[in-house]
């Protein structure tokens, strides 16, 4: 599993997107297939990224954090019986699925991944 950022979800997109360019000089990824009203995808000189999500934020607060597996049904199951309750997967893109669920604290964590078949 790897650990890919942050999503922050704001009032004011184009505010928090000029002050992570200009003053924290973070850029935008410019492969992002999401209208930049809504979504901007901020890198930085590491691997992990910042997401602005402007819209409705998440019970679990302003924050989500972001994880990447290479196959997400096996820490879908794992987590189901475990006894955590995850919101149902969906197609984001060709192929790669996510979900979300809370931490123990509340914390929203959401994961994306491919979805084998189960044969």
């Amino acid at each position: 599993m790897k650990f890919d950022g942050l999503m922050l979800f704001c009032e004011d997109i184009r505010e928090l997107t000029r002050f992570y360019e200009e003053v924290m000089l973070l850029h935008r990824d410019p492969d992002q297939a999401l209208p930049p009203h809504r979504f901007v995808t901020l890198l930085s000189d590491g691997a992990a990224v910042l997401c602005l999500h402007s819209g409705t934020k998440p019970s679990g607060g302003r924050a989500k954090l972001m994880f990447t597996v290479q196959e997400i049904r096996p820490l879908y199951e794992r987590l189901r019986a475990y006894g955590f309750r995850t919101r149902k997967p969906k197609i984001i893109t060709d192929g790669i699925m996510t979900f979300d669920f809370d931490d123990p604290e509340g914390n929203r964590i959401q994961v994306y991944g491919t979805w084998s078949r189960q044969d």
